[in-house]
Order: C-alpha cells, then structure tokens, then sequence
C-alpha cells in the first residue's frame, strides 16, 4: 500500500464483518450511490448478509462511504464478490480497495484471487495485473484471476 501512501488523509478503511447490523445497514442504504445502480440491490443484500463475506469499508473525512470491498476465501483461494467506489473521488479508490484485498490474500498464503468483470471493468483489472481467462457470452461478463503464488 506505499504506492498509495499519498492519498493516506483521504480515505480511512474498515473491516466488514456482516455481525455488525448497523454497519450492513447503513451500506445496504447507500449501495445503489456507491455501485452507481449497476448492481441489483438483491445480489448486494445476499452479500452483506452471507456469513463467509468478508471485506473493507472506505469513509472519507467526513465518515461518509465511498466505497468498498467484498470478498470470500475458500481454501488457498481468494472469490472477489464486488468492489465499488463513488465516482469522481480524484484518488484511485478502486486501485487501493484491491491491492488492500491482494495484500489480506497474500497474507494467508493465498493462490489465487478469482472473479467476475463486465466488460465495462476489464481494463481496470488488466491494469491490475488479472488476466480474463474467458467470456462468458451468457452473462456477458469475464471470469478473471491474478496468481499470487507459484505452487511448488
């Protein structure tokens, strides 16, 4: 996260933990702002509300959410559930809210991160360093993954 350190008085992060009723709430209220009504409200309520969903809340200075991530691990696997900040917030949120998910993965020894991308995303990730395995023309959305290991 050094490579972001400039953007430090910006942002502040929390730890999700879908336990933390008031917190679930608050974000379920100001999910459509965050993911810019692109995601149903359902798939994020099912997020927030699975027991295994993990994740990072970013505040601004004035305790207003701006973004956020979600994520599973299953085994030497990490599953990016989603990942959405506000428009417009002139700091590379998005970039910060992953490499903060990279790092909690690499720090359990995980593989590999794996998702889903609309077309839309699929630069930001290959920026990132992900790589699309496929299209999957049903869902119209990439599957992608980034290793973060090699297996010996």
């Amino acid at each position: 996260m050094n490579k972001y350190s400039d953007f430090l008085d910006k942002y502040k992060l929390l730890s999700y933990s879908n336990k933390n009723e008031e917190l679930k709430k608050s974000l379920f209220e100001c999910s459509n702002d965050i993911c810019r009504n692109k995601v149903h409200k359902s798939t994020i309520e099912d997020i927030l509300n699975n027991d295994e969903t993990m994740g990072y809340v970013a505040i601004d200075n004035n305790n207003k959410y701006i973004g956020f991530i979600f994520f599973k691990q299953y085994y030497d696997d990490y599953y990016l559930s989603l990942i959405a900040t506000l428009p417009n917030l002139h700091f590379p949120l998005g970039q910060i809210l992953l490499t903060k998910l990279e790092e909690c993965a690499i720090s359990q020894n995980a593989y590999q991160i794996q998702a889903s991308a609309v077309k839309e995303a699929i630069d930001f990730y290959r920026k990132m360093g992900y790589i699309d395995k496929y299209l999957d023309e049903e869902s119209n959305e990439y599957l992608i993954e980034k290793k973060l290991k090699l297996i010996n």
